[in-house]
């Protein structure tokens, strides 16, 4: 027997707490009435009998029945087996051993993350491109290292098989080339570029003006014909002698009929037609582009200018993956110091791995 005393305020506090505590087994012996504290508050001094709860033990199982229900796991023994250690169980065929359950689901294994993806990102290449290029890298040279300095003959290698350029050879079989594009394209340029790199080859060519829109057209043309030293011909007139660089009018995108001149034109004579691009410009400007001049002519090439303003040389893996046409030619500047190159799809990659600039 235990006695315990409580102070409370109100005597039917007192009786609810007891009994939350105690139990309704609790005998009272006593209350009165006291003061506390400085105010002298009114308390209730409650005065509690109790005996002390008696702690419930867990129940276990009984150990001989346990053997009965599961032998193997107390004797060893499995339908009147001897007990066997782990290494005779598992070579027993008879012997099953029970396993705790996984605690939870195990997570896959991550994927192994494309180290060159973000590599040829980086170069302007876009990031469908740029997967796919790292899956390629990885798949067929393997021994290609990661620090993105040692494996650049093989990146170069990747990228070559998706650069396509024009054999220069094949090219020379025909008689007028044709140069068609926008505004600003650098087309009179490529043109004069174009005759002075045939002269040093020492090839017959000359030039042809069919820009009728501009009114400078043909005294630039006349003043470039004197000092190359190179004909100025009518379109007409150029059949048969060497090699005729032409010269067109820009392409109108917002005004499609204004160019059914020059399309009409251009069906007169067999001519080899390449469409200047600029490397400055927005990939979807030169995408719509092309689109349209498919559409006008049958594009043979296509021939990049202004190839010293280009940061980022990425864009002429999509270009040629996407309009399917392969790159003739590159200007690096529009100052006529600066020759046209004739690429390979070996150099093509190397100047997309120095962004843009010729290695």
């Amino acid at each position: 027997m235990f006695v315990k005393k409580y102070e409370v305020e109100s005597l039917e506090e007192g009786l609810k707490q007891i009994r939350k505590e105690l139990g309704p087994q609790a005998l009272i012996l006593g209350t009165q009435k006291k003061k506390s504290g400085l105010l002298g508050k009114a308390l209730i001094e409650i005065t509690v009998a109790y005996e002390q709860k008696e702690e419930k033990k867990p129940q276990t199982l009984d150990p001989k029945m346990l053997e009965k229900v599961f032998p193997h796991r107390k004797t060893g023994v499995v339908h009147g087996q001897e007990k066997t250690d782990r290494k005779t169980a598992s070579r027993n065929s008879k012997y099953v051993e029970i396993l705790d359950e996984p605690s939870g689901r195990t997570s896959p294994s991550p994927k192994r993350r494309n180290p060159f993806e973000l590599e040829f990102i980086r170069l302007g290449i876009s990031p469908a491109m740029s997967k796919e290029l790292g899956l390629k890298l990885l798949r067929d040279y393997p021994e290609a290292p990661e620090d993105g300095v040692s494996s650049e003959k093989f990146k170069c290698e990747v990228l070559g098989q998706r650069l396509k350029t024009m054999d220069w050879n094949d090219l020379q079989a025909h008689s007028n080339w044709a140069l068609v594009g926008t505004a600003g394209a650098g087309k009179t340029t490529s043109v004069v570029k174009l005759a002075l790199m045939l002269k040093q080859q020492r090839k017959q060519v000359s030039m042809s003006s069919l820009d009728n829109r501009k009114v400078v057209s043909g005294i630039e043309m006349n003043q470039y014909s004197r000092m190359l030293r190179v004909p100025l011909k009518k379109f007409d007139e150029a059949r048969g002698q060497g090699i005729n660089l032409v010269d067109t009018p820009s392409l109108r995108l917002d005004h499609p009929d204004s160019n059914w001149s020059l399309v009409k034109k251009l069906e007169t004579v067999p001519t080899s037609i390449f469409l200047c691009l600029e490397g400055s410009l927005r990939f979807a400007e030169m995408m719509r582009t092309i689109d349209y001049a498919q559409t006008l002519f049958p594009i043979k090439a296509i021939f990049i200018t202004k190839m010293d303003l280009v940061t980022q040389a990425g864009f002429l893996v999509d270009l040629v993956q996407q309009s399917r046409l392969p790159i003739c030619a590159l200007s690096q500047s529009q100052s006529l110091q600066e020759l046209i190159k004739l690429p390979t799809p070996r150099s093509l990659s190397q100047i997309v791995l120095h962004r843009g600039e010729t290695p």
